[in-house]
């Protein structure tokens, strides 16, 4: 009889303490959930902004524009900043001489200058989990955005004319001035991380809407430093490497 008493008593304990141990387990479970949607919270208050910024330079202009055009020879170099890991506001710096002369009407075109292009990329990548955290993106596909500008000097010469009373052809002179021609581009590339912040990427781009400083010299510029021919719809391509300087990883 006392062994079935004790029996009892000991069912009746454990009954009464198996709820307060489920519970205990719950509150420390929901516990961890709400000290974890806190600290999403906390992340999302204090989003770094800033990550980096980086170096590049073009490999593929010195190569392919003397391939593509006779006597055309250009560089560039580009810098951008990485905010949000989407956004990268960047400056494109480079350089182009033209001699371009046409043997069969005696036609010649020279001009050298400097051109410049200020854009946007904006990455296609997502930069947080599932669960809303915060990842650090180093590959990325991107679309972007460039208003490129140049101020140069151009020679036209060689370009004749047919007199219409002597009926003789006499050659048409084109002052050299200095003129301000700008445009914009659209393009889509990829940047891949090489290893320990080098990285390379490529990219193809379109120019649009040519327009210059001075009425009526679109026709006398063939070659735009920076745009390209200006007889068609320019697609340009550039193959970069370059440095990442990136912030500490939060």
């Amino acid at each position: 009889m006392k062994r079935v008493f004790k029996i009892l008593l000991l069912c009746f304990a454990v009954n009464l303490c198996l709820p307060q141990l489920f519970a205990t387990d719950k509150t420390e479970s929901d516990t961890l959930q709400v000290e974890k949607k806190k600290m999403i919270k906390q992340q999302k208050n204090k989003e770094q902004i800033y990550y980096g910024f980086s170096t590049h330079l073009d490999l593929a202009s010195p190569i392919i524009t003397p391939l593509v055009n006779d006597l055309v020879v250009s560089a560039e170099a580009a810098f951008d900043v990485n905010l949000l890991q989407k956004y990268f506001p960047i400056v494109e710096v480079g350089y182009t001489y033209v001699n371009k002369s046409d043997s069969v009407h005696k036609v010649n075109y020279k001009t050298a200058a400097p051109f410049f292009r200020l854009g946007i990329n904006y990455s296609l990548m997502k930069t947080k989990t599932k669960e809303g955290e915060k990842k650090v993106v180093l590959n990325y596909p991107y679309i972007g955005l460039r208003y490129g500008f140049s101020v140069l000097k151009h020679q036209l010469d060689g370009v004749m004319i047919t007199d219409k009373y002597w009926g003789e052809e006499v050659p048409l002179v084109f002052p050299s001035k200095v003129i301000y021609v700008g445009w914009l581009e659209l393009l889509a590339g990829v940047r891949v991380d090489i290893a320990k912040g080098f990285t390379m990427g490529w990219n193809v781009r379109v120019g649009v809407l040519p327009h210059a400083s001075k009425k009526n010299v679109k026709n006398q510029l063939w070659y735009i430093p920076g745009f390209g021919k200006t007889s068609n719809m320019p697609f340009m391509f550039n193959y970069t490497i370059g440095y990442t300087f990136r912030t500490k990883k939060r």
